[in-house]
């Protein structure tokens, strides 16, 4: 969850991102869906790590289809549960506080045609 190399704990937070071929603007074309993960940012704290991967998923298309029908007092909670706790919003993930779980979003994710690279 952090670095070790640094004296000071640093929590990384990790997006799924389409997959783009250097130099192009575009994603790869094939019939399936090309994702990887990237490094997205470190932060020094774990309540703002949590924080910035609440706020980024909250503007994310799959975290809307899901917010959007939960009443307004209670979407903080929902949003904790979104990015952290409910196994059944993994799919939808787009952040992730740490190592994100690859091989179980890989297996997840082909059912839906999405291919994760390494």
């Amino acid at each position: 969850m952090f670095n070790r190399t640094s004296p000071y704990p640093m929590y990384e937070v990790w997006k799924l991102v389409p997959y783009h071929v250097e130099g192009m603007k575009t994603p790869v074309k094939t019939t399936k869906k090309t994702y990887k993960f990237v490094l997205f940012a470190r932060v020094g704290e774990l309540a703002l790590a949590r924080s910035l991967v609440m706020e980024q998923s909250r503007n994310t298309p799959e975290c809307y289809e899901h917010i959007s029908e939960i009443p307004h007092e209670l979407r903080e909670h929902f949003m904790y549960q979104f990015c952290f706790n409910d196994d059944r919003y993994l799919t939808y993930r787009r952040f992730f506080l740490g190592v994100p779980p690859i091989d179980l979003m890989r297996r997840s994710l082909r059912q839906d045609g999405i291919i994760i690279l390494e």
